[in-house]
């Protein structure tokens, strides 16, 4: 959005530009660009075409004398199409200097002397008109400096608006933020609707006002599109970047940058019976003002006549009841659109529309009467006509309903590190618009009806901080009241270790392409999206998995082989067949590829495998896990496993399945991944202090033949419920296979470690628990001793 130095001045706003794009950039509102309303130019005067003769010399050519407010008239050889006796056009003197470095001199064309030059717009850099010279209107006054008349000595700020300050795409909200900045009052005043001469002859039928509760509509008939939209209007839109078309659109358009309630006009003679507001059925179709044929889906809220489309609501109008020069009587509308039923309708049909721009961030709903108003007297003083009645469908009920939001005193400190005086907090947030009542824990708050981002309690205090300035926050250390926890739960300390471990933290999107959903997940269910950013991001995610490998794939195509990234997001797990009927979850997934480390001389370099990944989960989960062959298919079935805690599945690790890099189109080493629930980095246990034993431990080694099928997690688990108290730690530290021991045979060597807190062990004890282990074993793994 465009901001205007000159125009704010309308508001009653004094302030020079750069003081004003620094407050506004310091609030949140960033300037871009700070850019000049016209180039640098001097010496161009209004003059006024006294007579026109023919050159002597050459057709095309003619010799005006022209009046600039001095005793003589000045002879200028001018080529324009369009200039004529009593014309006012900007008349450059000899010795001015236009825009490109052009300099004004006597010369003579064609053997006429010339003495000084008749611009158009384009010679001016205020447009790319080039087809004749700019007229100007015949009460310009002859002699003023071009650059007085035209006010051109303005600035404009081109300001980057995010996405929920909708309040601030239209002239008025930025006056009035402007105004809370600069502690200055802002005049605000608004047009008031006056009635019609004559009573309304249309009518509209609302059938979805749930989707439309406001709806205004109005008639002006015999009204001139032939004539030229003022000057003054044209440079009004121009300065904030709109091109202008004709009176009856620069008025609409004018409306919208000024107050920030899109309008649009059509022709009545191309109404079939009354205005109906409904949603479209499936099949039908409209050619929109682009040209373009807009197929229409039963989510599209439509305005139609009792035949026919007539605009896409919110965001386009349609050409088949679009004005044209022939146009004589029109129909004005004026509405408020639910922002959800405009959302993303724009991008569905690939359009850019200042329109949508607008109702799918929220525009201000009492404001429709405000916007007719001021159409209505611009449209009557630019084209005349006969003004009806205002139609008006509204339905309260169906309207935003701003609830009351609690303030607490304590609570601004508590955020934001330092108090505010009482009496500052409720004039920032009247300046605001907010209505503010004090109560017993600090203040109850209304927001105004056009800003649509206040909603909690946050939002008030981002305000109050927001306004009085940022830059008066003091930078201190916070105070923290240390307390023993109940439960080690602060997810982000997984962000840390993993850095540890050398991962770098990828960001990647929330949807994916169906080749990598087939890949991943070829049975499961695609949740699509209504309105894709693009054909390849067309799906909810179901895995971290999918972005992280095709990340980690764009990277070995650019000669990156040793990677390690991971992220932690949300996942969507269907439970219906809409995206709202998901189930959310939070995970942190991780791949890696490459060298376990980098090449140097004193280690042999090796690759990555499945137990430096498998190291990265324990530490992630401290130690807690069991581990049981994987039954994820996009796993490398021999190099892959399932995490389980207690007997709850939580995530998985191992090397991707070459079938699926095949299909991916990813070549080189072994990827190996991970993803964890991040509610099992939750660690139950509360952490307590526990004294030192000063008994001696005992240490046996047990090696055990079973069979190739008996995971050490089994082994490890009868150790833990048998030992009990008594066990300090147990390890696995080798395996073996070979013929020797028989076919699926394998030898696990196991290291078990007691200790009693209260005496030593003897050695009797010792056995009889060893013994009682080796006979659990034979019973539940038929393990000998080897």
């Amino acid at each position: 959005m465009r901001l205007s130095i000159d125009w704010l001045a309308e508001y009653g706003i004094s302030c020079d530009a750069e003081t004003l794009a620094h407050r506004l950039t310091m609030a949140g509102l960033e300037v871009d660009e700070v850019i000049a309303a016209a180039p640098a130019f001097n010496k161009i005067v209004i003059g006024e075409v006294r007579s026109l003769e023919a050159h002597p010399d050459a057709d095309k050519l003619r010799v005006a004398q022209v009046d600039v407010g001095e005793e003589e008239l000045l002879q200028i050889v001018c080529g324009a199409p369009n200039v004529a006796e009593g014309a006012k056009v900007p008349t450059a003197l000899i010795g001015a200097n236009l825009p490109g470095d052009f300099k004004i001199k006597k010369s003579k064309l064609r053997g006429v002397a010339s003495h000084g030059m008749l611009c158009s717009a384009r010679e001016l850099g205020i447009s790319e008109d080039h087809s004749g010279l700019m007229i100007l209107p015949a009460d310009a006054p002859v002699g003023e400096d071009i650059r007085d008349y035209l006010r051109l000595n303005d600035t404009i700020l081109d300001i980057d608006l995010t996405p929920n300050r909708a309040d601030g795409f239209s002239m008025r909200g930025l006056a009035r933020e402007a105004a809370v900045l600069l502690e200055q009052e802002a005049d605000l005043t608004l047009a008031q609707l006056v009635d019609g001469v004559n009573p309304a002859s249309i009518s509209v039928h609302n059938e979805v006002p749930q989707a439309c509760p406001v709806y205004l509509a109005r008639q002006i008939k015999g009204i001139d599109l032939t004539v030229e939209t003022p000057l003054w209007l044209q440079e009004r839109l121009r300065r904030l970047g709109v091109r202008p078309h004709d009176p009856v659109v620069d008025v609409t358009n004018y409306v919208m940058m000024s107050l920030g309630a899109p309008m649009h006009a059509f022709d009545a003679a191309k109404i079939d019976g009354n205005i109906v507001v409904r949603f479209a059925k499936a099949g039908e179709t409209l050619e929109l003002l682009n040209e373009q044929r807009a197929e229409l889906a039963d989510d599209v809220l439509l305005i139609a006549d009792e035949q026919k489309p007539l605009a896409v609501a919110g965001v386009m109008g349609g050409a088949n009841s679009a004005c044209s020069e022939t146009t004589r009587d029109i129909v004005l509308e004026a509405a408020w659109f639910d922002p959800l039923v405009i959302a993303g309708k724009a991008r569905r049909f690939a359009l850019a529309s200042d329109s949508a721009q607008r109702f799918e961030r929220g525009v201000d709903y009492t404001i429709q009467q405000a916007a007719m108003a001021l159409a209505t007297q611009l449209i009557s003083e630019i084209c005349g006509g006969e003004v009806y009645e205002v139609v008006t469908d509204q339905h309260a009920e169906h309207l935003p309903q701003r609830e009351k939001i609690a303030l607490r005193r304590e609570a601004i400190g508590k955020r934001i590190g330092r108090s505010y005086d009482d009496a500052q907090v409720v004039d920032i947030l009247r300046r605001l618009g907010c209505q503010v009542a004090d109560v017993q824990f600090g203040w109850s708050v209304t927001p105004p009806t056009w800003r649509f981002d206040l909603a909690i309690e946050e939002d008030l205090i981002e305000e109050v901080v927001r306004v009085n300035g940022y830059d008066q926050v003091e930078a201190v250390v916070p105070v923290l009241d240390y307390r023993p926890r109940e439960a080690q739960n602060n997810l982000s300390s997984h962000t840390e270790k993993l850095l540890r471990a050398g991962f770098y933290e990828a960001i990647t999107y929330s949807f994916i392409d169906q080749d990598s959903h087939q890949a991943f997940f070829p049975d499961a269910p695609i949740i699509p999206l209504q309105n894709p950013i693009s054909a390849t991001l067309a799906e909810m995610r179901l895995s971290l998995l999918p972005g992280l490998v095709n990340a980690l794939a764009y990277n070995r195509n650019r000669q990156q082989q040793d990677l390690r990234l991971f992220e932690t997001g949300k996942v969507f797990i269907p439970q219906g067949e809409k995206a709202v009927d998901c189930v959310q979850e939070t995970r942190v997934a991780g791949v890696m590829s490459g060298r376990e480390a980098p090449e140097q001389w004193s280690v042999e370099p090796r690759a990555i495998d499945f137990y430096d990944v498998k190291a990265v989960v324990e530490n992630l989960l401290d130690g807690r896990g069991d581990y049981q062959p994987t039954k994820q298919h996009y796993l490398h079935p021999g190099k892959g496993a399932d995490v389980f805690i207690d007997g709850q599945y939580v995530g998985c690790i191992g090397a991707l399945h070459p079938a699926l890099r095949r299909s991916l189109g990813i070549k080189g080493s072994d990827i190996w991944v991970f993803e964890l629930n991040t509610a099992a980095l939750i660690d139950p246990e509360v952490s307590r202090f526990q004294a030192l034993n000063k008994y001696p431990s005992v240490r046996r080694d047990l090696a055990l033949v079973l069979d190739q099928s008996v995971a050490a997690a089994a082994i490890a688990k009868v150790v833990n419920d048998s030992v009990g108290e008594l066990l300090a730690d147990q390890f696995f530290f080798d395996q073996y296979e070979g013929e020797r021991l028989g076919e699926n045979k394998k030898s696990l060597a196991l290291a078990i470690v007691l200790q009693d807190k209260d005496k030593t062990l003897q050695d009797e004890e010792v056995e009889r628990i060893i013994a009682n282990l080796v006979a659990q074993f034979k019973r539940s793994f038929n393990a000998e001793l080897r």
